[in-house]
Protein backbone atom coordinates (compact mmCIF):
# COMPACT_ATOMS: atom_id res chain seq x y z
CA UNK A 1 0.00 0.00 0.00
CA UNK A 2 1.11 3.55 -0.65
CA UNK A 3 2.13 6.08 1.98
CA UNK A 4 0.05 9.22 2.32
CA UNK A 5 0.81 12.78 3.32
CA UNK A 6 -1.35 15.59 4.68
CA UNK A 7 -0.86 18.74 2.62
CA UNK A 8 -1.77 22.29 3.64
CA UNK A 9 -2.45 25.19 1.28
CA UNK A 10 -0.08 28.16 1.63
CA UNK A 11 -2.76 30.73 0.71
CA UNK A 12 -3.88 32.43 3.97
CA UNK A 13 -7.44 32.82 2.67
CA UNK A 14 -7.76 29.11 1.79
CA UNK A 15 -5.64 27.11 4.29
CA UNK A 16 -7.18 23.84 3.06
CA UNK A 17 -5.74 20.58 4.42
CA UNK A 18 -6.21 17.32 2.55
CA UNK A 19 -4.70 13.81 2.28
CA UNK A 20 -2.79 12.86 -0.86
CA UNK A 21 -0.62 9.93 -1.96
CA UNK A 22 3.04 10.61 -1.17
CA UNK A 23 4.10 10.02 -4.78
CA UNK A 24 1.36 12.21 -6.31
CA UNK A 25 3.04 15.19 -8.00
CA UNK A 26 -0.32 16.78 -8.89
CA UNK A 27 -1.06 17.24 -5.19
CA UNK A 28 1.61 19.96 -4.93
CA UNK A 29 -1.10 22.50 -5.83
CA UNK A 30 -4.25 23.11 -3.81
CA UNK A 31 -7.28 21.54 -5.55
CA UNK A 32 -9.51 24.43 -4.41
CA UNK A 33 -7.47 27.57 -5.13
CA UNK A 34 -4.41 26.34 -7.08
CA UNK A 35 -1.83 27.75 -4.64
CA UNK A 36 1.29 25.79 -3.70
CA UNK A 37 1.00 23.37 -0.80
CA UNK A 38 3.39 21.96 1.77
CA UNK A 39 3.51 18.61 3.53
CA UNK A 40 2.50 18.99 7.18
CA UNK A 41 2.26 15.32 8.16
CA UNK A 42 3.31 11.94 6.74
CA UNK A 43 1.13 8.87 7.24
CA UNK A 44 2.67 5.43 6.84
CA UNK A 45 0.57 2.72 5.22
CA UNK A 46 -0.81 0.17 7.67
CA UNK A 47 1.02 -3.14 7.89
CA UNK A 48 -0.45 -5.99 5.90
CA UNK A 49 -2.79 -8.14 7.97
CA UNK A 50 -1.76 -11.68 8.75
CA UNK A 51 -3.81 -14.15 6.71
CA UNK A 52 -4.05 -16.73 9.50
CA UNK A 53 -7.50 -16.96 11.06
CA UNK A 54 -7.82 -15.55 14.54
CA UNK A 55 -8.80 -17.80 17.41
CA UNK A 56 -12.53 -17.56 17.93
CA UNK A 57 -13.52 -16.23 21.33
CA UNK A 58 -16.42 -17.95 23.05
CA UNK A 59 -19.66 -16.02 22.81
CA UNK A 60 -22.42 -16.14 25.39
CA UNK A 61 -25.80 -14.41 25.36
CA UNK A 62 -28.14 -14.13 28.31
CA UNK A 63 -31.69 -13.47 27.15
CA UNK A 64 -33.95 -12.42 29.99
CA UNK A 65 -37.69 -11.83 29.83
CA UNK A 66 -37.96 -12.44 26.08
CA UNK A 67 -41.66 -12.79 25.31
CA UNK A 68 -41.47 -13.83 21.67
CA UNK A 69 -39.37 -16.31 19.70
CA UNK A 70 -39.28 -13.73 16.89
CA UNK A 71 -37.24 -11.46 19.19
CA UNK A 72 -34.74 -14.27 19.82
CA UNK A 73 -34.38 -14.83 16.07
CA UNK A 74 -33.86 -11.11 15.56
CA UNK A 75 -31.13 -11.07 18.20
CA UNK A 76 -29.30 -13.97 16.53
CA UNK A 77 -29.62 -12.46 13.05
CA UNK A 78 -28.28 -9.13 14.31
CA UNK A 79 -25.37 -10.84 16.05
CA UNK A 80 -24.56 -12.83 12.90
CA UNK A 81 -24.36 -9.62 10.84
CA UNK A 82 -22.00 -7.88 13.27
Amino acid sequence: MADYVIRACSDPTCRARYPAPAADGDAARCPWCGSPTSVVHTLAAPAEADESPAAAAPIAALLDNVRSLFNVGSIFRSADGA
